[in-house]
């Protein structure tokens, strides 16, 4: 099984202290109720960009912050780098 390691959470959880709780619940139950949320695919909006570039899922803590926490693709791509480097 493919787990986010504690230190990432972590780690993401000081980072983004500064989103207010707001916005936070806003965007979790926004994104939440979508009809694509949960899946993966292309969506557009990454990187502070709104056009131009593409996330792999609409949610995502690469994305809002917000307590979903890593989306599938970062999950396995963290596991990938894990296992890459040892």
């Amino acid at each position: 099984m493919n787990r986010v390691p504690a230190v990432f959470i972590a780690l993401c959880a000081v980072l983004f202290t500064g989103l207010s709780c707001e916005q936070q619940t806003w965007e979790t139950k926004h994104l939440s109720t979508m009809p694509t949320s949960g899946k993966v695919g292309a969506f557009e909006g990454a990187g502070y960009e709104q056009k131009g570039l593409y996330r792999p899922e609409a949610d995502c803590i690469m994305f809002t912050r917000d307590e979903v926490g890593f989306c599938r693709v970062c999950k396995r791509a963290i596991a990938a780098s894990r296992r890459w480097n040892g």
